[in-house]
């Protein structure tokens, strides 16, 4: 599965073929991979209020680990910006990781 991921993600280059690829990557063990991903897409991303909407959109679906990711990721750049913290405690706690949501 995620070598067709990584052949799909590198043919379309959509954004949502590299979160799933992502996604794939983070449930097999490659964290590093998964991270490059999540960076390639922050970095991508026009402005805050466009990546609170994707955190917030991917809660809404159910994506807990998804939307923790890039949630974590913004958060870890800027530690000040409250919205990301309290998104990625709240997603951690729907998620079950207790600890990170604590």
């Amino acid at each position: 599965a995620v070598q067709h991921q990584e052949r799909l993600a590198k043919l379309t280059k959509e954004p949502s073929q590299l979160e799933y690829l992502a996604e794939l990557y983070s449930e097999v063990g490659r964290d590093d991979e998964a991270d490059q991903i999540w960076q390639q897409l922050l970095a991508e991303a026009q402005n805050d209020k466009m990546i609170l909407a994707a955190i917030d959109r991917d809660q809404k679906e159910r994506r807990y680990s998804h939307a923790a990711a890039l949630a974590r990721m913004k958060w870890r750049s800027s530690p000040e910006d409250w919205r990301f913290g309290y998104r990625l405690a709240l997603l951690s706690w729907l998620d079950g990781q207790w600890e990170e949501a604590g």
